[in-house]
Formats: C-alpha cells, structure tokens, sequence
C-alpha cells in the first residue's frame, strides 16, 4: 500500500472551502470598514412657523365673442379696462398691471346635422391682465368684486390669487 494519493479530489475539496471562507470574510468585512470610515450623518431638524405674505397677484382672464376678428379684440379690451378699473377702485391705486398673453380662437359654424363646417360663425377673443400688490388683504376683495362683473354681461375669470413672501431671510 503506498502513502502517496493520486487522487486529487481531496486537494481541490479543501482549497474550494479555503477559497470560499476567505470570500466570504472578505464580503462580511467590506461594509463594516466602510461603515467604520464613513462621516457622521449630520441631521437637521426643521419646525414650522407662520408666515405673513407681504405680496399676492392675480390674473383675470376676459373672453368675448364677436362676429369679426377687431370687434371681438376691441369688447375684450373694454372689459379689460373694466376689470382695469375695478382694481383701481378696490386697491386704491397701490398695484402693478401687467398685460399677458392674448388668444383669438374662429368658432366654426355648425350645419344642420350638427357637424363643423368651413365658415367662419365668431371669433373668441381672450385677453389676460395679472394684477400684483402688497395689499394681500386687497385681493381677497378685488377677486370678488371682479366676480361681480359677471353679472354687468361680462365673462372674467379669475385665476389666483397667488401670496408670496419677498424676504425669506429673517424667517429662515
């Protein structure tokens, strides 16, 4: 009977489980060194206060509808001045105006079937002014009185308002 083995299973069984156990201690050791390097996670806290908006806006919105293309931009003018004149009234003159984008749509006429047809029936004008003020008090005001207007055969919609705070710093 001879000593030597020629056999090279037992050999490759053993270097498989040394293999595997310096594997293993390798990946059980990777995050605990990373975790032991890492810098302090710092925490923040945060709390509520209230805050007072010193500014606001609005946007009103006037739609018309005319026969021609000028007459309904000019009826969309005129109850823009309206709307114009009303927060003259309301915010006594302490706002800024500022005119915004302008949409003209042709509304089609529709045929005896119900169906769209070439031609041409009005045209609908949108016209859109956005008020800003310091007067937030205001308007809550002004956004119903413009409401109101609704009822002289105007069509205003409102949109907003919208408050802001202009400086954060001493709230931070």
């Amino acid at each position: 009977m001879s000593l030597t083995s020629t056999n090279p299973r037992p050999f490759l069984t053993a270097s498989a489980i040394a293999l595997s156990i310096i594997i293993a201690a390798w990946l059980i050791a990777k995050p605990w060194v990373t975790i032991r390097h890492a810098k302090p996670i710092v925490v923040k806290g945060t709390a509520e206060h209230n805050v007072m908006a010193d500014a606001g806006s609005l946007t009103s919105e006037v739609i018309t509808l005319a026969k021609s293309n000028s007459q309904a931009y000019v009826d969309a003018g005129t109850q823009l001045e309206a709307v114009r004149q009303t927060a003259e009234r309301v915010l006594q003159g302490e706002f800024k105006a500022t005119e915004l984008g302008t949409s003209v749509v042709e509304v089609m006429e529709i045929d005896q079937q119900g169906r769209r047809t070439n031609k041409i029936d009005s045209y609908r004008v949108t016209r859109r002014l956005r008020i800003e003020t310091a007067d937030v008090a205001g308007l809550e005001q002004l956004g119903r009185a413009l409401f109101d207007l609704n009822a002289n055969d105007l069509r205003i919609n409102v949109i907003g308002p919208q408050f802001f705070v202009s400086d954060l710093d001493p709230i931070k």
